[in-house]
């Protein structure tokens, strides 16, 4: 499993990228979605709210998102497993979501 949607669904085709913060996209039938994440200009154009409203789903029956991408990728498993959360329990303060970017850049 790559990809499960709360509901237990897995798209078929997704992608990820692990930079300085975990990005997601999904295929949804018609075009690749890319979720956008609470710091991102487009959150309110490309948040969980619409991705859920482009796989036509609500945004329970669509978050958490589980994925595991331990059997494709190697490294650390504890950084390969996890979930994607609907709204982040605690949000960085916008200084430290930009020294982790100029970090890994």
């Amino acid at each position: 499993m790559a990809l499960q949607l709360n509901c237990g669904v897995s798209p078929q085709h997704t992608l990820f990228c692990y930079h300085a913060f975990l990005t997601a996209s999904v295929w949804t039938g018609e075009r690749w979605f890319h979720l956008a994440r609470y710091h991102d200009i487009t959150y309110q154009r490309d948040g969980p709210a619409a991705l859920a409203a482009a796989l036509g789903r609500t945004v329970a029956e669509v978050f958490p998102i589980a994925y595991d991408v331990t059997d494709i990728v190697d490294g650390e498993p504890a950084a390969l497993r996890g979930e994607i959360v609907a709204e982040p329990k605690e949000r960085l303060p916008r200084a430290q979501l930009i020294a982790r970017a100029a970090r890994s850049g």
